[in-house]
């Protein structure tokens, strides 16, 4: 009995070292130091009211300003910052309520199944070799006049794909931070590249600003048809 426990005490470093070299480490976020994430009309962001999420679409969607309705019921989480978060990895920080500067970043796991460690996944998603990464913020599934939405990525290389992990753990792990995207594919990052949406912030040092919404023609219709109502009852009355 003597010889098998000691026997375990060398096998166990071993399988637990083996276990882990399954997994791949991916960190993302903004940064260590608290920078401008504002929405179209240049206010604070706060996790009262936002999701933030990394993760990908479902195999052969691509998200275009044209298939913004498919986007939510496509979209696959891979981890997620959020109020009340027991990760201790994911955080969310600001200067105070209300404010503009804020930071949020995140860690957690593909696993060898390639499928995400995180608390946050279903656990039944997978995030296979060469599919994009994505971060998307926002405060509603549905867009709409309120909602406010970002949705970025760095396409001009792999660096944010999804990798193959059965090979093994690379060295090092995967960071994604929104200093490296390179696309907005709604919403502005990085104070010069600007994608879809409609906005009315006029800064420049922003790292994230989420935009809005355009209503859609009958509902800008029945609001021009109310108000002339209005107007008609008005005129009525003097």
């Amino acid at each position: 009995m003597k010889t098998r426990y000691i026997a375990l005490l060398f096998v166990a470093p071993i399988l637990t070292k083996a276990t882990r070299a399954q997994q791949l480490q991916i960190d993302w976020g903004t940064s260590v130091v608290n920078e401008k994430i504002i929405t179209s009309n240049g206010s604070g962001v706060s996790l009262d009211e936002f999701s933030i999420e990394l993760g990908g679409f479902a195999s052969g969607f691509v998200p275009t300003e044209a298939n913004v309705d498919d986007w939510v019921s496509n979209w696959r989480v891979f981890d997620a910052v959020t109020a009340g978060d027991t990760d201790s990895s994911d955080n969310f920080s600001s200067v105070g309520i209300g404010s503009t500067e804020s930071r949020f970043v995140g860690t957690d796991y593909l696993q060898a199944d390639q499928t995400s460690a995180s608390e946050d996944s279903n656990g039944l998603d997978t995030f296979g070799p060469s599919e994009s990464a994505y971060i998307f913020i926002r405060n509603s599934d549905a867009p709409g006049v309120n909602s406010e939405w970002s949705l970025y990525t760095r396409s001009s290389d792999t660096a944010w794909e999804f990798p193959s992990v059965s090979g093994g753990q690379p060295a090092t792990p995967l960071s994604w931070f929104v200093a490296q995207a390179d696309t907005a594919v709604w919403g502005g990052i990085n104070g010069s590249i600007v994608g879809g949406g409609e906005f009315t912030d006029g800064s420049s040092d922003f790292i994230i600003r989420t935009h809005t919404f355009v209503p859609e023609p009958g509902v800008a219709i029945l609001s021009l048809l109310g108000l002339a109502g209005l107007l008609r009852r008005r005129r009525a009355r003097s």
